[in-house]
C-alpha cells in the first residue's frame, strides 16, 4: 500500500467503525446533544455520525422523520437515491469532484426514501461521509425499506430504487 493511501478497512479500524445492522455501512455516533425531555422521549437535541460504504455494504434504502444533512469526506464518489413516498425519485453525487457535480453536501427531508452506495468505477474501494440531525436520530423514527415498499411505486421509479434496498430486505 503507497504511503498516505489509506484502505476500507483502514478508515474502519483507525476511526472504531462498526457494522450497521439492517441499513449496512460502517458507523460511529460521534455527537449526541442531550435535550430538553431527553430521559422521557430518548430524543437528542442534535446528533452527528461517521459512515462508510463500500461495495458490499451500503446505506440501504431507509426513511427518518427528521431532515438528514450528509457530508462527503473522502474516498470515491457515491450515488444518493431520493424518492418521496409518491414515487417522485432523484439520484443526487455525493462526492469530491465540485468540477463534474460532485456534492460535499446534501440534504434529505424528513419523509423521504433515502440509499447510498458507492458509484461505479472508483478506485479506492469506499466512501466516508458523515451525517447530522436535528432533532438528533431516534430509532423509533426510522423505518427500513422493504420490496412490497419498492413494489408499491411506479415500474420506472421501483427499478431505481430496487439497487438500494437494504441485502435482507
Amino acid at each position: 500500500m503507497a504511503p498516505g493511501k489509506l484502505s476500507a478497512t483502514d478508515v474502519i479500524e483507525l476511526l472504531e467503525l462498526v457494522p450497521l445492522p439492517g441499513e449496512g455501512g460502517y458507523f460511529r455516533q460521534t455527537v449526541s446533544v442531550p435535550g430538553a425531555g431527553e430521559a422521557a422521549t430518548g430524543a437528542s437535541s442534535h446528533t452527528a455520525i461517521l459512515y462508510l460504504v463500500t461495495p458490499d455494504s451500503w446505506s440501504g434504502l431507509h426513511m427518518l422523520e427528521t431532515d438528514e444533512l450528509f457530508h462527503f469526506y473522502m474516498g470515491d464518489e457515491c450515488r444518493m437515491a431520493v424518492c418521496s413516498p409518491r414515487g417522485a425519485f432523484e439520484e443526487r453525487r455525493l462526492g469530491g469532484d465540485l468540477r463534474t457535480g460532485g456534492q460535499v453536501q446534501s440534504l434529505v427531508p424528513g419523509g423521504m426514501w433515502q440509499g447510498t452506495r458507492l458509484a461505479p468505477g472508483g478506485n479506492q474501494g469506499f466512501a466516508l461521509l458523515g451525517t447530522t440531525m436535528t432533532p438528533g436520530f431516534r430509532r423509533d423514527q426510522f423505518r427500513l425499506a422493504t420490496q412490497a415498499n419498492v413494489e408499491s411505486m411506479p415500474e420506472a421509479t421501483a427499478a431505481k430504487l430496487r439497487p438500494y434496498l437494504a441485502p435482507d430486505a
